[in-house]
């Protein structure tokens, strides 16, 4: 220690070359050998189409958080309920938990759970991902074609783009900032009084007018075999041009 105090501009060389060596060893260091600094997040996701903010937490978020509890290695917990029938629920981990292990602890509790949700939730279905909450990369897809308007593009990105961009490596999951195409239907809530009526029973209709069904099939004792079904009474390629309008 005396030997760096009496001569001053020898350490101050020796700090120069240590912070060098460190800059040139940073740029080969692989990512995984840096430290984790945030801690390992596992999101869970629930649609529930037609119910308010408050509906989605005290039927959903709040039920799957207290089964939630209880998890190793489990710092907190928050979740959020959008308007649009969106539910987030974010789960954060210390940072030595193996984030498969816990990604495959948090389903488990998922499946427990289910019995207390609602069925509309149920049908949507929920996702369990393993996320980071920072963002990555921004994609921005543009058209000078009038034909190709802001719905167009994202119905692409949402049929084409989304999944190949989900296989690559090292990319968690990716969120498309728009409406795909989509048959959006407003209802008269006058109308629905009159026939005592609720938006649960359009919404059944719909889907029940919207299956697709095997009926058999003719030719089995021939060597040709034709398979038969039965369509239901809403063409998708019907109201394919119009349906985000």
């Amino acid at each position: 220690m005396g030997t760096f105090v009496t001569r001053p501009v020898f350490a101050m060389v020796i700090s120069i070359i240590i912070a060098m060596l460190g800059i040139l060893a940073s740029r080969q260091l692989a990512v995984e050998q840096y430290p984790t600094v945030a801690p390992p997040q596992v999101m869970v996701t629930a649609m529930y189409p037609g119910a308010s903010p408050e509906i989605i937490e005290t039927t959903v978020a709040s039920s799957l958080e207290r089964e939630m509890n209880g998890i190793e290695g489990l710092l907190y917990q928050q979740s959020t309920s959008s308007a649009n029938g969106l539910m987030q629920l974010s789960i954060f981990f210390e940072p030595s938990v193996d984030l498969d292990i816990a990604a495959v602890e948090v389903n488990n509790r998922v499946k427990r759970v289910e019995a207390l949700l609602p069925e509309e939730v149920l049908r949507q279905g929920l996702r369990v991902d393993k996320t980071n909450p920072q963002i990555l990369l921004l994609l921005a897809l543009k058209s000078d074609d009038p034909l190709f308007d802001t719905t167009y593009l994202a119905n692409m990105a949402n049929s084409t783009l989304i999944n190949e961009l989900k296989r690559l490596p090292g990319v968690g999951d990716v969120t498309l900032f728009a409406a795909p195409y989509a048959m959006r239907i407003w209802v008269d809530p006058a109308r629905l009084a009159k026939f005592n009526l609720t938006v649960n029973d359009v919404a059944g209709a719909i889907r029940e007018q919207n299956q697709n069904f095997a009926v058999g099939e003719i030719g089995h004792i021939i060597d040709r075999e034709v398979e038969l079904r039965q369509t239901g009474r809403i063409d998708p390629d019907a109201h394919r041009v119009g349906s985000g309008k």
